[in-house]
């Protein structure tokens, strides 16, 4: 998991240089933030919340609380990307498209990049819910739990910060 997480910082460090570099030649073209992703960032938070409440649940022995916790994470995560499919189609019916101007560009990208990733989490996300319910976890043997959640909180995290560089940076 540490390499995998390693990848992706990289992945998204190249291209937050590469959005700081164009963003200081002409013709930048700021994009307005549409509303929903205020939502999503909230949906996705929650998730973390749900999450870290499932965790503290099979830590305590309640294999039920796991699995509501885990499909919890699992809706809210799904929300998420649904209401950033909402936000792009919002851009689209201003008339604001990947090739309109480059914050656009960017915007289109590190968001497409992270759902992309996150729904990579959702897939993972199957896994650990299946093995819940088919009874694979107990108090001392729960570490894919663990290690998706390290997974899941860096995503959330990833997604905090390309929020403040697309809309505050």
């Amino acid at each position: 998991m540490a390499a995998a997480l390693v990848a992706v910082t990289m992945l998204f460090l190249a291209f937050t240089t590469a959005y700081l570099a164009r963003r200081q030649e002409p013709g930048w073209g700021a994009v307005m933030m549409p509303p929903i992703l205020w939502l999503t960032t909230a949906l996705l938070l929650a998730s973390s919340g749900t999450l870290e409440w499932a965790r503290r649940r099979i830590a305590a022995g309640d294999i039920r609380g796991l699995e509501r916790g885990l499909a919890a994470t699992a809706w809210l995560g799904g929300a998420f990307l649904l209401g950033q499919i909402g936000a792009w189609w919002s851009l689209a019916a201003q008339g604001v498209y990947i090739s309109s101007n480059p914050h656009s560009g960017f915007f289109y990208l590190l968001t497409g990049a992270h759902a992309a990733h996150l729904l990579g989490g959702l897939a993972a996300l199957g896994v650990v819910v299946w093995k819940a319910y088919a009874g694979r976890y107990g108090v001392a043997s729960h570490a894919g739990v663990g290690v998706f959640a390290l997974y899941w909180h860096f995503m959330d995290l990833l997604w905090l910060y390309l929020f403040a560089l697309l809309f505050w940076a």
